[in-house]
Protein backbone atom coordinates (compact mmCIF):
# COMPACT_ATOMS: atom_id res chain seq x y z
CA UNK A 1 0.00 0.00 0.00
CA UNK A 2 1.38 3.63 -1.06
CA UNK A 3 1.02 6.70 0.79
CA UNK A 4 0.15 10.13 -1.26
CA UNK A 5 1.47 12.53 0.22
CA UNK A 6 -0.72 16.15 -0.25
CA UNK A 7 1.25 19.05 -1.66
CA UNK A 8 1.21 21.67 0.41
CA UNK A 9 -0.38 24.63 -0.83
CA UNK A 10 -0.82 28.27 0.00
CA UNK A 11 -2.63 31.20 -1.39
CA UNK A 12 0.48 32.21 -3.72
CA UNK A 13 0.33 29.02 -5.49
CA UNK A 14 -3.39 29.16 -5.88
CA UNK A 15 -2.79 32.80 -7.57
CA UNK A 16 0.36 31.38 -10.09
CA UNK A 17 -2.01 28.15 -10.82
CA UNK A 18 -5.52 30.17 -11.23
CA UNK A 19 -3.57 33.13 -13.08
CA UNK A 20 -1.51 30.21 -15.43
CA UNK A 21 -5.21 28.55 -16.10
CA UNK A 22 -6.99 31.74 -17.17
CA UNK A 23 -3.88 32.93 -19.12
CA UNK A 24 -3.95 29.83 -21.46
CA UNK A 25 -7.73 29.99 -21.51
CA UNK A 26 -7.60 32.92 -23.04
CA UNK A 27 -5.01 32.80 -25.37
CA UNK A 28 -6.24 29.85 -26.28
CA UNK A 29 -9.60 30.93 -27.92
CA UNK A 30 -7.80 34.55 -28.81
CA UNK A 31 -5.29 32.62 -31.38
CA UNK A 32 -7.83 29.60 -32.44
CA UNK A 33 -9.68 32.85 -33.92
CA UNK A 34 -6.43 33.96 -35.07
CA UNK A 35 -5.51 30.97 -36.80
CA UNK A 36 -8.85 31.47 -38.66
CA UNK A 37 -7.85 34.52 -40.75
CA UNK A 38 -3.69 33.21 -40.95
CA UNK A 39 -2.01 34.77 -38.25
CA UNK A 40 0.04 31.86 -36.38
CA UNK A 41 -0.05 33.08 -32.94
CA UNK A 42 -1.30 36.13 -30.52
CA UNK A 43 2.25 37.66 -30.52
CA UNK A 44 2.29 37.79 -33.90
CA UNK A 45 -1.24 39.64 -34.11
CA UNK A 46 0.64 42.43 -31.37
CA UNK A 47 3.73 42.75 -33.58
CA UNK A 48 1.24 43.33 -36.17
CA UNK A 49 -0.68 45.95 -34.16
CA UNK A 50 2.71 47.33 -33.21
CA UNK A 51 3.72 48.47 -36.57
CA UNK A 52 0.56 49.33 -37.56
CA UNK A 53 0.61 51.82 -34.60
CA UNK A 54 3.97 52.64 -34.33
CA UNK A 55 5.06 52.35 -37.73
CA UNK A 56 8.41 50.51 -38.87
CA UNK A 57 10.14 48.86 -36.38
CA UNK A 58 12.94 46.81 -36.63
CA UNK A 59 13.67 43.03 -35.39
CA UNK A 60 15.19 44.02 -32.15
CA UNK A 61 12.56 46.86 -31.39
CA UNK A 62 9.86 44.81 -32.22
CA UNK A 63 12.02 42.31 -30.03
CA UNK A 64 12.16 44.72 -26.92
CA UNK A 65 8.68 46.02 -27.22
CA UNK A 66 6.80 42.58 -27.27
CA UNK A 67 9.37 41.00 -24.65
CA UNK A 68 10.59 38.27 -27.23
CA UNK A 69 13.35 36.30 -28.68
CA UNK A 70 15.13 38.32 -31.14
CA UNK A 71 15.68 35.66 -33.35
CA UNK A 72 12.56 34.07 -33.34
CA UNK A 73 10.93 37.32 -34.36
CA UNK A 74 13.60 37.81 -37.57
CA UNK A 75 12.18 34.22 -38.67
CA UNK A 76 8.64 35.54 -37.85
CA UNK A 77 8.90 38.75 -39.90
CA UNK A 78 11.05 37.46 -42.61
CA UNK A 79 7.99 34.85 -43.39
CA UNK A 80 5.27 37.50 -43.11
CA UNK A 81 7.50 39.47 -45.47
CA UNK A 82 7.49 36.61 -47.76
CA UNK A 83 3.70 35.86 -47.51
CA UNK A 84 3.60 39.70 -48.34
CA UNK A 85 2.23 41.14 -44.85
CA UNK A 86 5.52 42.81 -44.60
CA UNK A 87 8.23 44.98 -46.43
CA UNK A 88 11.66 45.85 -45.37
CA UNK A 89 12.81 49.18 -46.01
CA UNK A 90 16.19 49.51 -46.73
CA UNK A 91 18.38 52.69 -46.38
CA UNK A 92 19.39 52.30 -42.83
CA UNK A 93 22.50 50.73 -40.58
CA UNK A 94 19.23 48.07 -39.76
CA UNK A 95 16.44 47.39 -41.75
CA UNK A 96 13.11 48.44 -40.46
CA UNK A 97 9.58 46.67 -41.21
CA UNK A 98 6.69 48.21 -42.63
CA UNK A 99 3.39 46.80 -42.98
CA UNK A 100 1.75 46.45 -46.54
CA UNK A 101 -1.51 46.29 -47.44
CA UNK A 102 -1.89 42.70 -47.19
CA UNK A 103 -0.26 43.29 -43.95
CA UNK A 104 -2.99 45.84 -42.95
CA UNK A 105 -5.76 43.62 -44.52
CA UNK A 106 -4.77 40.79 -42.81
CA UNK A 107 -4.29 42.62 -39.30
CA UNK A 108 -8.27 44.12 -39.86
CA UNK A 109 -9.64 40.47 -39.93
CA UNK A 110 -7.45 39.31 -37.52
CA UNK A 111 -8.57 42.11 -34.95
CA UNK A 112 -12.15 41.49 -35.87
CA UNK A 113 -11.71 38.23 -34.81
CA UNK A 114 -9.55 38.95 -31.99
CA UNK A 115 -12.13 41.26 -30.43
CA UNK A 116 -14.98 38.58 -30.65
CA UNK A 117 -12.92 35.76 -28.83
CA UNK A 118 -12.20 37.86 -25.95
CA UNK A 119 -15.60 39.54 -25.87
CA UNK A 120 -16.64 36.01 -25.35
CA UNK A 121 -13.44 35.18 -22.75
CA UNK A 122 -15.08 37.72 -20.32
CA UNK A 123 -19.16 36.92 -21.11
CA UNK A 124 -20.70 36.44 -17.88
CA UNK A 125 -18.46 38.74 -16.22
CA UNK A 126 -19.58 42.73 -15.27
CA UNK A 127 -17.61 46.10 -16.14
CA UNK A 128 -16.88 46.75 -12.97
CA UNK A 129 -15.82 43.02 -12.29
CA UNK A 130 -13.59 43.47 -15.22
CA UNK A 131 -12.41 47.09 -14.54
CA UNK A 132 -11.49 45.42 -11.11
CA UNK A 133 -9.60 42.69 -12.34
CA UNK A 134 -7.60 44.68 -14.89
CA UNK A 135 -6.79 47.07 -11.81
CA UNK A 136 -5.62 44.00 -9.44
CA UNK A 137 -3.45 42.46 -11.83
CA UNK A 138 -2.05 45.87 -13.22
CA UNK A 139 -1.36 46.77 -9.40
CA UNK A 140 0.28 42.83 -9.18
CA UNK A 141 2.46 43.14 -12.67
CA UNK A 142 3.80 46.73 -11.30
CA UNK A 143 5.06 45.15 -7.96
CA UNK A 144 6.25 42.28 -9.82
CA UNK A 145 8.45 44.30 -12.27
CA UNK A 146 9.55 46.78 -9.29
CA UNK A 147 10.32 43.62 -7.36
CA UNK A 148 13.08 42.13 -9.61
Amino acid sequence: MTTQHAMPRSAEHDLVVLVSQVRSEMLGRVERELAEVGVESYIVYVGLKRLETQGPMTVAELAAALRQDRDVLKRTCGRLERQGHLRRLDGTRTSRYALTDSGRALLDRAQARGDHALKRCVEGASDDEIVQLNGALGRFLGHLRSAA
